[in-house]
């Protein structure tokens, strides 16, 4: 096979490992591994170079779970078969170890092992529906639909452009910040879970962090946030401020959960806009102040919509993907 040949299968096991991989790519990379005894191997060599991405920081399991686990590692790729040792049997008992200490602490964390990468390069665009990946780093995105990500290792930094909106799960690496560079801003943090706002379409770019700190930066202003604080930029005067967080849905793009205590129609509005992507706008500016207590747990759109419809008595009109909010209501 010529060199741009084992390049295509290369970058088609990378989005088979990554789970982007459609029936098709799946189909005709499992016939490429079980064409040829030396493309298995080929193929079992990355995986484990994917699965020991990220691994310098773990510590080692129990030898005898480290064997178990390596083996349903084996059992669940494409290829049946052993691969041949490339080295010294003490060099690679001790890849093998590490490979599997990571296999394990995935399953355990996400129920599945394939998300795990060969390079230090990724970029992810998001849709109509959200998504969650594993960078390569071992930090976990849930990537909001219409959001783009891109990742890449360089200058001592782990760099992450982003458009749109995310919720991150950052492993902490000491040694290489993880850096996001959103809509003119820099946020860094070593080791947190945290929200990050930068819809196009949105009047400011907000961070608000969950756990840890993290310090939001644009050119000389500079905050620094932890648990429980938000950082906003006005796109319109450039000023960033941080406040404390007073916005309990920031990470239902996570959690799949909304929750709202008699909380104000447009800060519904506001969190089922961001949520979905989606267009609602009042009719009339008194609506805004109308009051919701419900909770909402996993459900679309339009179910919530008739929710709202029946218990504030609005009206919900549809024209063109802008959503209308019409009538009126007990604070209206």
């Amino acid at each position: 096979m010529n060199t741009k040949e084992q390049a295509q299968y290369d970058d088609l096991s990378i989005r088979y490992l990554s789970g982007n991989s459609d029936p098709t790519e799946t189909k005709k990379l499992e016939q490429w591994v079980l064409a040829d005894p030396a493309n298995k191997q080929h193929f079992m060599q990355l995986k484990k170079a994917w699965i020991l991405t990220g691994m310098q920081e773990q510590e080692q399991m129990d030898q005898d779970h480290v064997e178990a686990a390596w083996q349903n590692v084996e059992r669940d790729t494409i290829s049946r078969t052993k691969v041949v040792p490339m080295s010294s049997a003490s060099s690679v008992r001790n890849w093998l170890m590490i490979a599997a200490t990571l296999a394990a602490f995935a399953a355990a964390a996400i129920g599945t092992s394939y998300f795990f990468y060969r390079t230090n390069d990724l970029s992810v665009a998001s849709e109509s529906e959200a998504k969650t990946i594993t960078l390569p780093d071992g930090s976990e995105v849930r990537l909001n639909q219409n959001s783009r990500l891109s990742y890449q290792i360089a200058e001592g930094q782990r760099k992450v452009k982003l458009a749109g909106d995310a919720f991150f799960d950052v492993r902490k690496q000491t040694s290489n910040p993880f850096v996001i560079y959103t809509e003119g801003l820099q946020i860094e943090v070593l080791g947190t879970s945290f929200y990050v706002d930068s819809r196009q379409k949105a009047q400011e770019v907000q961070v608000i962090v969950q756990e840890g700190k993290v310090q939001v930066s644009k050119e000389a202003q500079k905050v620094v946030l932890t648990a429980g604080q938000k950082a906003s930029y006005s796109k319109a005067s450039s000023l960033l401020q941080r406040r404390p967080n007073q916005d309990g849905n920031f990470a239902s793009i996570k959690t799949q959960k909304l929750v709202f205590s008699d909380s104000r129609m447009d800060e519904v509005v506001f969190a089922l806009n961001r949520h979905f992507g989606s267009n609602i706008v009042f009719a009339e500016e008194s609506l805004k102040n109308c009051r919701l207590v419900s909770s909402f747990n996993n459900k679309n759109l339009e179910s919530i919509l008739k929710i709202i419809e029946s218990s504030l008595g609005l009206k919900v009109e549809d024209a063109s993907g802008v959503i209308s909010l019409s009538g009126s209501c007990e604070d209206g």
